[in-house]
């Protein structure tokens, strides 16, 4: 069976109907640019329609499958032939057509997957490999604000990641330390705020504030106080494990 030979007799018997591309498409609810498609010779119908298309050209099927006007003597033979290489054709196309369903969904799937990584690392829900933990402080790379932070526990453990920023080796232990070593503090901060509950969600907020605990209760204790500025401290370097701040100024 030749495609473009029964795409272009499709053509032929459309025109002597007197109908357009269009025409034909609405009488047999598919779109124009399928019915383009079988007279380029580019898909062949599907046999779900192919009785009606026949019917709608008056044409036999044997004859549509086959390209032109098929002769008695013929006919039976040609029928054969035609009816199994349109079979053929059909489960290429059906194959074909999964295929790309496969890839286009594959890809949709990846992308979906990635906008939601990359939302989720924003708002700190999940931490970017790339801002992970990789090796330990220098001395000599050591800031003089977070260095008292690894006296207090080990689990506040610093390093830097792949672009030099410093980072906790554990950062949920360390924010589960802070929780631990800090409850009254941040308990002050989140009702002198109004903040929500302090996780990986809402630490920016925990982050922001804490320093501002002297501002909004000037007769908070000392200890309070200190523990507001670790809260701050803390939280900085917790949130470089999701948000690089030195590679956003220099993007």
């Amino acid at each position: 069976m030749d495609q473009k030979k029964t795409g272009k007799f499709i053509a032929e018997l459309r025109k002597e109907q007197n109908m357009t591309q269009q025409e034909l498409a609405d009488r047999l609810n598919v779109t124009d640019r399928a019915v383009g498609n079988w007279e380029n010779g580019r898909r062949m119908p599907d046999y779900s329609i192919l009785m009606e298309l026949c019917a709608r050209l008056n044409v036999s099927v044997n004859e549509l499958l086959a390209g032109e006007r098929v002769t008695p003597e013929k006919k039976e033979e040609r029928f054969e032939e035609n009816i199994r290489d349109f079979i053929t054709v059909n489960r290429n196309e059906k194959k074909k057509h999964r295929l790309i369903v496969g890839v286009m969904s594959a890809l949709i799937l990846i992308m979906f997957i990635l906008t939601v990584r990359f939302a989720l690392i924003r708002k700190g829900i999940i931490m970017d490999p790339d801002l992970k933990y990789e090796r330990r402080l220098s001395e000599g790379t050591r800031y003089f604000k977070y260095e008292q932070l690894e006296d207090i526990s080990f689990d506040y453990e610093m390093g830097v990641n792949k672009y030099g920023t410093i980072v906790f080796r554990y950062p949920d232990k360390a924010l589960e330390r802070l929780k631990t070593d800090c409850s009254e503090g941040i308990e002050a901060v989140r009702k002198a705020f109004d903040l929500p509950e302090l996780d990986s969600r809402s630490f920016r907020l925990y982050k922001t504030y804490g320093w501002q605990l002297v501002d909004a209760d000037a007769t908070a204790p000392q200890r309070l106080l200190e523990q507001g500025r670790l809260i701050s401290r803390v939280l900085d370097i917790y949130e470089n494990s999701f948000y690089d701040n030195f590679r956003l100024r220099n993007s």
